[in-house]
């Protein structure tokens, strides 16, 4: 993002895990922000966004 300060948008509140995740789309596809955060919802709600977050930066990284 420093080197495109004009370029990118952070949206929503800010997560840290290790060193950072990101999903990048097209400003204005509201289709896909939206499938997006309902695909998002559903991982929180049956714990599958955890186990992918334990698996991929360890047992002691932060969920939700």
């Amino acid at each position: 993002m420093a080197a495109h300060p004009d370029r990118l948008v952070v949206v929503g509140p800010t997560l840290t895990l290790d060193r950072g995740v990101g999903i990048g789309i097209c400003e204005g596809n509201s289709r896909l922000h939206h499938r997006l955060d309902e695909a998002i919802g559903a991982m929180k709600k049956d714990g599958s966004l955890n186990a992918l977050i334990r698996r991929w930066f360890g047992a002691d990284a932060t969920g939700f």
